[in-house]
């Protein structure tokens, strides 16, 4: 565990005096907080003094735990450019587990073994029954565990029911307070009660630091991280925990490639591809029809950034391009480019489903001739691989999963994230060259077919052993 001789706190707001807390809970007290509203400087939280960044400058080799909300990194990079020694900036994410990792190795709860039934796994599903690629596969692979004779629980994170959880799983309501401590030590409890043999991890949260508690007293238990997203903190928080990890899931090359780069160990590594039926039957392109864009997920901006849509149908529109674009999904950006589509009189054009059953994607993927993602980050889009299946051409930017999936310029296209011009100059090349549609719908229906030929194994149970 690193050093904890002088611990600084960026942050004074509502995370900062629940992660102060934390560390007091375990006999810590940090050095001062920083924090960027001068109103605070020279004030103090109970006995600990309030100071500005520039103070760090003076202690440089402080441990630096940000604990504020610090989604753009901004806080991360002010730190860096006063000049602490960047091994020692721990993000907003990594002090979390930082809080977790210190209580896990002082065992604070007093807790040395516990019971184990062979039988029993427990799968985190931290953001509920969501309609996301994760809990879609971690609830295909708790079926295949059942009917192997395994008593699976699904332990929920909220009450989020988008997808039908089977009824022979049991189900445990998992907390969720964003208290570390508190958090870990609930949740330790259930884990302990039902006797898990193996544990599985799906978000690098608070279910996911008691599941390393829980593999810490006892070695017995198989610990299994599944990694679905390309983001640093994910990376930062699975290699710094890795010691109570037995094995992580990956669905990419390059969320391992990145993985390896953090310093998490290759031996340890499982790559997993999405084995999507692939449609026997071809497409066929009419040459007179508008060409059929399609996109399925959230409508949000944050990470999909549909807020670059607009501007791609603005420029359609200015090109004459003959098209149909249908959506599938809800978001926060929902009523906005709703909005945007009527003021625009594309009402024709563009047509947004709202949510679609998960049973009648197929026929929806199927009507489409392209397979369309504008977004900044994804894990391995199980939609991406479903509208490739079915015969969609994909028009994609280079998040994770993209290169698996689709060879650029033979069977679909990668763009750079963020190129919302050259999405727009795919899309209108294939409007204007069917047979290019017909080409990589083909070659990419063909790579997908051989791809399956090995089929996917039940994963979990494999390494439940």
């Amino acid at each position: 565990m690193d050093y904890i001789d002088k611990i600084v706190l960026w942050g004074t707001g509502m995370i900062g005096k629940r992660i102060y807390n934390n560390l007091k809970f375990m006999n810590i007290t940090p050095a001062y907080f920083v924090d960027n509203n001068a109103e605070k400087y020279g004030t103090y939280i109970d006995t600990v003094l309030i100071c500005p960044p520039d103070k760090l400058g003076q202690d440089k080799d402080a441990l630096v735990l940000i604990a504020c909300n610090d989604r753009d990194m901004s806080v991360y990079r002010q730190a860096v450019e006063i000049g602490v020694i960047t091994e020692n900036i721990y993000s907003a994410f990594k002090t979390n587990a930082f809080i977790a990792g210190l209580a896990i190795e002082r065992n604070i709860f007093d807790i040395n073994s516990c019971r184990i039934n062979k039988k029993n796994v427990g799968i985190d599903l931290q953001n509920g029954a969501a309609l996301g690629g994760v809990e879609t596969w971690s609830l295909g692979q708790a079926k295949k565990l059942n009917s192997s004779g395994y008593n699976v629980g699904i332990l929920l994170g909220n009450d989020n029911a988008q997808i039908e959880i089977n009824n022979v799983f049991d189900r445990k309501h998992m907390h969720n307070s964003k208290d570390v401590i508190e958090d870990m030590k609930n949740n330790l409890k259930i884990l302990i009660d039902e006797g898990y043999s193996t544990v599985v991890s799906s978000f690098a949260g608070t279910n996911m630091f008691a599941n390393c508690y829980y593999k810490k007293i006892n070695k017995d238990i198989r610990h299994i991280m599944v990694i679905h997203n390309d983001e640093l903190a994910y990376y930062e928080v699975v290699a710094y925990m890795q010691r109570y990890i037995d094995y992580c899931i990956v669905i990419s090359s390059k969320i391992k490639s990145e993985l390896i780069e953090y310093g998490f160990n290759t031996k340890k590594i499982v790559v997993i591809n999405w084995n999507i039926p692939v449609d026997e039957k071809e497409r066929s392109v009419n040459e007179n029809n508008p060409i059929r864009i399609g996109y399925a997920g959230r409508i949000t901006k944050t990470q999909k950034r549909l807020d670059y849509l607009p501007l791609i149908l603005e420029y359609l529109e200015n090109k004459g391009a003959d098209y149909i674009f249908e959506m599938a999904g809800i978001g926060d950006y929902f009523n906005e480019l709703s909005d945007y589509i009527k003021e625009n009189n594309l009402n024709e054009k563009v047509i947004l489903l709202g949510i679609v059953d998960k049973k009648q994607m197929h026929d929806f993927w199927r009507k489409q001739d392209v397979y369309f993602s504008c977004s900044d980050w994804e894990g391995h889009s199980i939609s991406q691989c479903e509208g490739i299946a079915a015969g969609a051409v994909p028009v994609v930017t280079d998040v994770s999963g993209a290169e698996d999936d689709i060879s650029d310029g033979i069977t679909g296209y990668i763009v750079p994230v963020g190129d919302w011009e050259k999405l727009a100059e795919r899309l209108l090349y294939l409007c204007h060259n069917r047979k290019t549609i017909k080409d990589m719908s083909d070659a990419g229906m063909k790579k997908m077919r051989e791809r399956n030929n090995e089929s996917e194994k039940n994963v979990l149970e494999e390494l439940c052993h």
